[in-house]
């Protein structure tokens, strides 16, 4: 009777061992695929390639308490970052709802584009927006530069709660990423 409860022993130690070192495997195996988690650009994000024509692969990371994808050319050097407004709960309030925005940066933290991504909006009212350019108004748009509604960046006649929600979105998120790339914030610097 000793001798069974002996082997049983070492049979249920043996079985935890053999789980833990098939745990470690599986969490080295995900930990792997989080350092070469760079994929081919799909039909989903091809829309990048509008802003950025030599974007190939992104890849999904956190940039401090930012949830970001960052965008790599085809030899896989880092172009820039993508960040949605909705993932990041900074999404702005239009007439009716939450318009969630792609919003791409280059290196240096310049707004390269603007995409809406979903939208509970009149579709015609968004429209209007999109072809009047008004997503084009925050190209280049530095996190230096501070944006204000209807002063550098006008509201499109017809839509303006549409274009105050979008604004709003864009301003939101610039403010994030100003805290977290430690630069001061818009309104402390004086323009000349």
């Amino acid at each position: 009777m000793k001798k069974l409860r002996v082997l049983l022993i070492i049979w249920v130690i043996g079985l935890i061992f053999f789980y833990n070192c098939k745990t470690s495997d599986e969490k080295k195996e995900v930990h792997n695929q989080e350092l070469v988690g760079i994929t081919k650009i799909t039909e989903d994000f091809d829309w990048i390639k509008n802003h950025y024509s030599n974007a190939e692969f992104i890849s999904s990371g956190k940039y401090k308490d930012l949830n970001v994808f960052n965008i790599f050319d085809g030899s896989k050097k880092e172009i820039g970052i993508l960040i949605f407004t909705a993932q990041n709960k900074l999404s702005g309030e239009g007439y009716s709802g939450e318009i969630d925005l792609g919003i791409i940066f280059d290196s240096d933290y310049k707004i390269i584009g603007v995409e809406v991504i979903d939208h509970t909006e009149t579709r015609s009212y968004l429209e209007n927006v999109k072809d009047s350019g008004y997503l084009k108004l925050f190209k280049d748009v530095s996190l230096k530069e501070e944006l204000e509604f209807d002063m550098n960046i006008e509201a499109v006649t017809g839509a303006t709660i549409t274009s105050k929600g979008i604004f709003i979105g864009v301003k939101n998120l610039q403010n994030k990423l100003q805290l977290s790339v430690s630069q001061p914030p818009a309104s402390n610097i004086k323009k000349k």
